[in-house]
């Protein structure tokens, strides 16, 4: 039997059909925009940065909000196939694990990171970001990078990324 949630209008309850959907979507955006499954940033309407210039400057953007260094577990909920995650352990040395919803995320997430020299300090598992399987305190930073409006319990996700992140950590949201 398939699970059901109850989020907002005009997302999908069912959870089954958003994991696909989502897995789908990746696909697409990994030839469109280098990977990235994030709107970009643009300095001004005469910026000329394609999707994928626009998405690593977001990226970075966030990185340095973030505040991390080597030594930092950063956790980043709803990681797609971890493009972001690599290159926030690449440019800070910290380690991050990313959670993903979908299997085929998760499995794509971990060859880019094999793929990029990350793999010992960036890792993804399948987790639900309303029950995250982390005990409390266990991460000096998290992000929802484009991701939180995808969760049919915001609140919820909220309230589990407070929960595992030390006392006077970062969350950056987008």
């Amino acid at each position: 039997m398939r699970e059901k949630s109850t989020g907002p209008p005009g997302v999908p309850q069912d959870r089954e059909r958003v994991v696909d959907e989502y897995d789908r979507l990746i696909l697409f955006c990994v030839e469109l925009g280098d990977g990235s499954l994030h709107q970009g940033y643009w300095d001004s309407p005469a910026d000329s940065a394609t999707l994928g210039e626009a998405g690593q400057r977001l990226t970075d953007l966030l990185v340095g909000k973030l505040g991390v260094g080597p030594g930092d577990r950063v956790l980043d909920i709803g990681c797609g196939v971890g493009f972001p995650a690599i290159r926030l352990a690449q440019s800070t040395g910290a380690s991050v694990i990313g959670i993903s919803n979908g299997p085929g995320q998760v499995q794509q997430a971990t060859r880019n990171a094999a793929d990029a020299g990350v793999g010992d300090r960036v890792g993804f598992q399948c987790a639900d970001a309303m029950d995250l399987p982390f005990p409390d305190n266990s991460f000096n930073a998290a992000w929802m990078f484009e991701s939180i409006m995808a969760m049919p319990d915001r609140l919820a996700a909220l309230r589990q990324a407070a929960r595992v992140l030390t006392p006077g950590s970062r969350l950056v949201l987008t």
